[in-house]
């Protein structure tokens, strides 16, 4: 059982080291360049988006970064109560360590397909290490969680995740290829 354990964890480490390469390899064996992926500054990284193919009556995206605190609510009670909405363009997920309790948003028949609330893209930052001291540890339960995220949704075929870039933290791309809503517009 140990030995099993082991080998799973250094599966995980792996795979965690090797996705942000082989997933940009993936791109552009695929062509995903024919998409219209474009980058965005955000402060240290850059978000990707798929523009909107008519942009009409968009409001204005300025680019300007404003820090702000936040209250923190349920994603789904934030969408519906909120918000009240039942289509996202994009959403950008840098929760600081509690992503992968939102994993689960992106499941087939998952919270927000239970409540008909269609996500077409998503930049989301995976953060794997946990500070202790001046100093980060990888957190291996957490490799696996993502490795067992991303082994989802490739065997789902909802979304795709491309343009995966790992700098101490992964930044992955989600677009949902299942929408009709989200295919037509983007």
């Amino acid at each position: 059982m140990i030995i099993l354990e082991q080998q799973t964890i250094n599966y995980s480490i792996q795979f965690w080291k090797q996705f942000g390469t082989l997933s940009r390899k993936c791109d552009e064996e695929s062509q995903i360049s024919k998409l219209g992926l474009i980058e965005i500054d955000n402060m240290d990284e850059q978000k990707v988006v798929i523009l909107p193919k008519n942009i009409s009556g968009c409001p204005q995206f300025s680019g300007e970064y404003i820090d702000q605190n936040v209250a923190h609510v349920d994603i789904l009670y934030f969408l519906k109560e909120i918000l009240n909405v039942q289509k996202i363009d994009n959403l950008w997920i840098d929760a600081e360590g509690a992503e992968y309790e939102l994993f689960e948003i992106f499941e087939k028949n998952g919270i927000l397909d239970q409540n008909e609330i269609v996500l077409c893209q998503a930049n989301m930052e995976i953060h794997i290490s946990e500070p202790i001291g001046n100093e980060t540890n990888p957190n291996f339960e957490k490799q696996k969680i993502f490795m067992d995220f991303v082994k989802k949704m490739i065997s789902e075929r909802k979304y795709g995740i491309f343009h995966a870039v790992e700098d101490s933290h992964m930044r992955i791309f989600l677009f949902n290829f299942e929408s009709e809503y989200c295919r037509n517009k983007f």
